[in-house]
């Protein structure tokens, strides 16, 4: 799905663009049109959003190494869950796990609403129409997301993780921790 750019007018049309979003990007960011309808103020969407959106992103990279190079899972979690995503790492972490860049068109879709955000969380001063934007621009950053990863990985991040992994078995743990830190995790 390309990005949406017209701003949504209104909260209705948050929702609006919420109920056209796949149904996996549905599930994951259940709690959006609940926020958005009981009037909560969209600094809380905002932040809930990229919570979410972060917590995918950490799943990405424990999914990508446990289903694409065999890692073994509790030592790729305790690993992923050490790590500090921030923008720049989670790019590197990412093409160095699939092979390739996230594309530059699904990046570009969530900077402006990463400035928003940021804004927000440090009390900048941030229009009703500069939120709605940044909340739209999150979906469709998902949508976009989850094709993508699906069209080199075989499944969508943002979505219902079971049986991702499929029946190969995994590396031993010594195999894994030197897989691990090639990758660049810092282990204990």
């Amino acid at each position: 799905m390309e990005n949406s750019k017209k701003p949504p007018g209104s909260r209705v049309a948050i929702v609006k663009r919420y109920r056209d979003a796949s149904a996996d990007v549905q599930r994951y960011f259940e709690y959006l049109p609940r926020l958005i309808e009981e009037d909560f103020p969209l600094n809380i969407c905002i932040s809930y959003r990229f919570a979410r959106t972060e917590q995918a992103q950490n799943e990405l990279v424990y999914y990508g190494v446990v289903k694409l190079h065999g890692g073994e899972k509790e030592l790729t979690r305790n690993a992923v869950q050490k790590w500090r995503v921030d923008r720049q790492k989670f790019g590197t972490m990412f093409k160095t796990i699939y092979g390739k860049p996230v594309k530059s068109s699904i990046v570009d879709a969530l900077e402006e609403a990463k400035q928003i955000r940021d804004d927000v969380m440090h009390g900048k001063e941030v229009t009703e129409k500069e939120k709605r934007q940044a909340i739209v621009d999150v979906i469709d950053y998902a949508d976009d997301l989850n094709e993508f990863v699906k069209s080199i990985a075989g499944f969508r991040p943002f979505g219902d993780m079971r049986g991702y992994k499929g029946r190969t078995p995994a590396l031993d743990k010594s195999t894994t921790r030197w897989m691990l830190k090639g990758i660049g995790f810092e282990l204990g």
